[in-house]
């Protein structure tokens, strides 16, 4: 049983992240990091969406089954700065 993270958009409970094999570059004079993800997921409960965090990330493209893979269409939500309620 996954407990929800109330500072996350991302549904554990639906599609879990096996494995993350992230290339990068750094570029330290613009402070920026370029490169690419690779996720390997488990799919829980045939969710046809996967929700990630993707705060103040640049995202070109998406592909299914690998870098050769077909490109699939995303959409980028608006940014919150806090996902949670303060409380007193």
């Amino acid at each position: 049983m996954f407990t929800p993270d109330p500072h996350s958009y991302a549904r554990p409970a639906q599609v879990q992240v096996r494995h993350l094999l992230l290339d990068l570059e750094v570029n330290f004079s613009t402070r920026t990091l370029r490169g690419m993800a690779t996720w390997q997921l488990t799919n829980h409960t045939g969710a046809t969406e996967l929700w990630l965090d993707a705060r103040t990330l640049t995202i070109e493209a998406v592909r299914l089954d690998g870098p050769d893979g077909p490109v699939t269409d995303f959409e980028l939500g608006p940014a919150t700065p806090c996902l949670v309620s303060r409380s007193a």
